[in-house]
């Protein structure tokens, strides 16, 4: 049952990242005259980017979790939070972009995922020989209600989180927004 949630996952994965790629696309294309697209210009495209890393990397610290490698787990926290934090003031002081802060968040979710995704495979009872597709759907199906419930609730939870500050960026000044943004870090540096 785990080995099909995980290509449940991916699947899901891929849905989600085909939809975002999709959304980032038809920004660019309908709206190509609006002030914050302009802005950003192609950062832009490294939300999809962030999407699908951030989903990986969920996906394989849960899968890790379960197997109660925990140890695995925090030295891959330690490891996303100290590149996360040196790519974005190391950018930050060369380069007066916000490359820094988007670039600083795909580490963040992308380091050490190889490791964990070596977990993943060392383990003989999550060979993709083991999946069938009858046993994938019925459990897609078992699943789906809860998809239905936590997408929403994940995207409203991060929304909340996220959309102030990109709200201040706008409205106000990228400035203040990105003064926000490192408060917002230091207050989750104990964490």
């Amino acid at each position: 049952k785990a080995l099909h949630l995980i290509a449940i996952s991916w699947v899901n994965i891929a849905i989600v990242a085909t939809a975002t790629t999709i959304a980032v696309l038809a920004i660019r294309l309908v709206r190509p005259g609006l002030e914050w697209t302009s802005m950003l210009g192609a950062y832009i495209w490294l939300v999809p980017v962030g999407v699908v890393v951030a989903s990986v990397s969920n996906l394989l610290q849960f899968y890790a979790i379960r197997e109660k490698s925990f140890g695995l787990v925090a030295k891959t926290k330690l490891q996303q939070s100290i590149a996360s934090v040196a790519a974005q003031i190391s950018i930050g002081f060369a380069a007066k972009t916000p490359l820094g802060l988007l670039l600083g968040f795909v580490l963040q979710n992308g380091v050490g995922c190889q490791k964990l995704f070596a977990h993943l495979k060392a383990n003989p009872e999550y060979d993709k020989k083991y999946l069938n597709l009858s046993d994938f759907r019925k459990n897609y199906k078992a699943n789906l209600p809860y998809l239905k419930y936590s997408t929403p609730e994940a995207l409203l939870h991060m929304g909340a989180l996220q959309v102030p500050l990109l709200l201040i960026g706008a409205l106000i000044s990228p400035v203040e927004a990105g003064f926000l943004f490192m408060a917002n870090r230091v207050m989750q540096l104990p964490v």
